[in-house]
């Protein structure tokens, strides 16, 4: 899903180039039906099976014949793989736009940028996600008050060592408690015990976990909030797009820069973040 973030600012651009909503072929785990339910710039998803029907050359004659069957006339190849323009020259597609290779060694988040230099789209490098009117509804209630100083830890993640532990968010939550930030701990299904964890260790009435949001609920519920703290998940990069101030926990992946909005936290020299240098990083930044 964090993937699908990155490229929010080229869907943009390019449905804003053709004046109309375009279609997305992902895959599943991208959850990009959830991300973009009733959206105006994506029309419909069609999903990439890479097991099964879309897998080896096979699967590229079969994309080619999906591509032929719905008439597309122009395919913008976002990923650097040779295969996708492969099908669509087989699928008779008459305008195939490609990454420059000169980018393919970029980070995929750098790469639209020159693309769309190259195909004269004008592009917006920073432009919000726009949030679902009934999700903004679904999670008002759930809102800090207006002027009461807020902050969102994201503790989700599907891999167990891009977690930081429960012990360093209480104490990162009973930190920003004192200061009198109200504190809502933000995961999913999964993360329900560990969110009941961090908001009974913090304690406080302004200690809030919730675990049942949709994907658009959770980042409504985001923009709410004066900035975000968490794990570098699909979530996290939600709340970059809608460039809220996000420190971001690199703690085993390449950090990510961007949007202004995201700041990534390195580990130390024993390979940590430790609770004092989220701190530090959050005084720093709204203090310049």
């Amino acid at each position: 899903m964090g993937d699908l973030f990155w490229f929010d600012d080229a869907f943009q651009s390019i449905s804003s180039h053709y004046k109309q909503p375009v279609t997305l072929l992902t895959k599943c785990q991208s959850r990009a039906d959830k991300v973009y339910e009733g959206s105006s710039y994506i029309k419909e998803i069609l999903w990439l099976d890479d097991l099964m029907a879309h897998k080896g050359v096979w699967g590229i004659f079969r994309l080619a014949q999906l591509m032929r069957r719905r008439g597309v006339t122009d395919v913008w190849v976002l990923h650097k793989s040779w295969r996708y323009r492969c099908a669509a020259f087989l699928g008779k597609v008459t305008s195939i736009h490609m990454l420059p290779k000169e980018t393919h060694a970029l980070h995929p988040t750098q790469r639209f940028s020159k693309m769309a230099a190259v195909y004269g789209v004008q592009h917006d490098d920073f432009p919000k996600f726009p949030l679902s009117r009934q999700a903004i509804k679904k999670v008002a209630a759930h809102v800090p008050a207006k002027g009461q100083p807020s902050v969102v830890f994201a503790i989700g993640g599907t891999e167990a060592y891009k977690k930081w532990p429960v012990e360093n968010w209480i104490a990162l939550g009973k930190y920003f408690s004192e200061k009198k930030y109200t504190v809502s701990v933000l995961g999913g299904p999964s993360e329900t015990e560990e969110a009941a964890a961090i908001a009974v260790g913090v304690g406080g009435k302004k200690v809030k976990a919730y675990t049942r949001f949709t994907i658009q609920e959770s980042l409504a519920f985001i923009d709410a909030h004066d900035f975000v703290v968490g794990n570098d998940t699909g979530i996290m990069n939600g709340a970059a797009v809608l460039n809220k101030p996000t420190f971001g926990l690199f703690m085993a992946s390449p950090p990510l820069q961007y949007r202004p909005c995201l700041m990534p936290v390195l580990p130390n020299k024993d390979g940590l973040i430790n609770v004092q240098m989220v701190q530090d990083m959050v005084c720093q930044s709204f203090t310049r």
